[in-house]
């Protein structure tokens, strides 16, 4: 008689809600109900679009969900508009990562998204499980930018860069496309002219002990890693 009592209580147990996990079943509809995110200097509020993903960004500090002034806001236009299902999009609060989830085309699409105390970076990091599945344009809201060198965007005081693991960027005037891709890193930093021109050889320096052409596994394994050891406060 005791294990019947035991087993169902186990059972909700092991399906009771993560107190540390926020989630939706759907994209967030505006900037109060993205999920928010902190490191260092910044915040980020991420919204979890399939058509159009959309993470402001924002100088951190107190009362920054809300008044705070925004920096600008990374664009990710997803250029597949097939319907989606299988959605889900989630935070997890004691590590400070977004992750948003769903299926188009028979391929399960994963974005995760952070903010990395430790690099002073915004990374984004897109992945399919099917080979080619990643066909996306990258741009700022501000449009107050340049491209450089084919895989940057470059404004006054910050820089993105669009970094596929195995095809090539595209710029087609209004930003940085990627096609067929199954794995990408979007990268976001704010600094100096100066020091933003070596922050991706620093990167491939720390994390694959290369300045030029860096194993971008290695890199995405590294920063990880660094977000893993900075939600532990080591």
């Amino acid at each position: 008689m005791l294990n019947w009592l035991v087993f169902p209580f186990l059972m909700l147990t092991a399906r009771a809600a993560d107190p540390f996990e926020q989630w939706d079943r759907k994209p967030a509809e505006d900037w109060r109900h993205a999920f928010a995110l902190r490191g260092g200097p910044w915040g980020a509020r991420v919204f979890g679009g399939t058509s159009l993903e959309r993470i402001m960004m924002f100088r951190s500090g107190p009362g920054f969900d809300s008044v705070s002034p925004q920096v600008d806001c990374l664009i990710l236009n997803w250029l597949n508009h097939e319907q989606v299902n299988g959605y889900r999009r989630s935070l997890d609060r004691a590590k400070g990562i977004a992750t948003t989830s769903f299926q188009r085309n028979g391929a399960r699409i994963t974005e995760t998204v952070f903010l990395s105390k430790i690099d002073s970076l915004l990374v984004v990091h897109l992945l399919a499980d099917k080979p080619g599945a990643l066909n996306f344009r990258v741009c700022l809201l501000s449009n107050a930018y340049r491209i450089k060198d084919r895989r940057e965007l470059d404004s006054k005081g910050l820089r993105v860069w669009v970094l596929p693991f195995e095809s090539d960027v595209e710029a087609d005037g209004e930003g940085l496309v990627v096609r067929g891709e199954g794995e990408a890193l979007i990268l976001l930093s704010t600094g100096t002219r100066r020091e933003l021109d070596g922050r991706l050889r620093d990167l491939g320096m720390k994390y694959d002990g290369r300045d030029s052409f860096p194993d971008l596994t290695r890199i995405w394994a590294g920063l990880k890693k660094s977000k893993e050891n900075e939600s532990m406060g080591n």
